[in-house]
């Protein structure tokens, strides 16, 4: 117990190697005495695959974790609230490595056991339904994304006010994931939603509000709505110039205007606003930034015809 709280120590103050060293030597004593039934040397083990994470050590992680939950299958009599911690963390160790079909896996894992321990209606499952969600888009599956995104929504709605940023962040992810999947008539009302829960709150969030007339002109220029899409486009871009404080902000959204310009045939202003979006770019991040060179790119392909407006995804 004294090594595992000096493990503890060491781990707070950045010393792993240290605390790695500290916690092997706590388990191999408490195996040793055999107290491999002792909650304290599964909460060891939690630490143990906890800090491999902080080192990057996935795999390693991933089956310090599993042994974590073999070992409280096997030896706690209640093993709902301590299954539930672990199986979360170790989705997350499947997550950084890419693993998204244990990824699901262990979301389906942790729908049913949270609803064992809290019903059909829980914010825990609509987390899980958004994480399931999350790993589909990752692998383009995007018709299943937006199951899991509509089960996220359809339970937080029931617990939290709209308004809640947990509401708007699963709506956030429903839309894109409508958008990405050129479903546009069904991304327009999420857009629309979010705009009008932003507009409504007591806040006032400029750079907030301008990303959703942004999403929403992205849609309705899919749509073939390139008008509307301007002017809201337009109001995106004046919105982001008065906050002042992120003028990447202001580029991004004149790309996507002059990309809406450019298929309404009106060439010149498009190449006029990507000249300004490229300007921008270029000295907020930099000339030789991954995105200064993606809005050039697109200064330079315009003439191509392959221009593409973005959502903020």
């Amino acid at each position: 117990i004294l090594l595992n709280a000096l493990s503890a120590i060491c781990f707070e103050l950045g010393k792993f190697s240290e605390a790695g060293f500290l916690l092997q030597k706590a388990l191999r004593i408490m195996v040793d005495l055999d107290l491999e039934t002792h909650e304290a040397y599964i909460t060891m083990l939690g630490n143990l695959a906890d800090l491999q994470v902080q080192q990057a050590s996935y795999v390693e992680a991933e089956r310090t974790y599993n042994l974590c939950l073999r070992s409280i299958e096997t030896n706690i009599s209640e093993t709902g609230p301590l299954r539930l911690f672990y199986l979360y963390r170790l989705s997350n160790v499947y997550w950084q490595q890419g693993c998204y079909e244990e990824v699901r896996t262990t979301q389906v894992e942790l729908i049913d056991l949270c609803k064992s321990l809290f019903g059909d209606v829980h914010l825990q499952i609509a987390l899980n339904a958004s994480k399931m969600g999350d790993s589909f888009v990752s692998q383009g599956l995007y018709e299943k994304a937006i199951d899991a995104y509509n089960r996220a929504v359809n339970i937080s709605v029931q617990l939290l006010e709209e308004s809640h940023p947990t509401v708007m962040l699963y709506l956030a992810k429903l839309g894109t994931t409508l958008a990405l999947s050129q479903k546009f008539e069904k991304a327009q009302p999420v857009y629309e939603r979010l705009l009008e829960i932003q507009m409504n709150q007591w806040e006032f969030d400029g750079y907030e509000i301008a990303n959703k007339f942004n999403n929403l002109a992205f849609v309705l220029a899919g749509l073939g709505q390139r008008d509307t899409a301007i002017a809201l486009y337009l109001k995106a871009i004046a919105l982001a110039e008065i906050g002042g404080e992120k003028p990447y902000l202001v580029g991004y959204f004149k790309k996507n205007l002059a990309s809406s310009y450019h298929r309404n045939g009106e060439t010149m202003l498009a190449k006029l606003l990507l000249f300004q979006a490229v300007e921008i770019m270029e000295g907020y991040f930099g000339r030789d930034h991954p995105i200064a060179k993606d809005i050039k790119e697109y200064s330079e392909n315009l003439t191509s015809n392959v221009l593409i407006e973005g959502s903020d995804s």
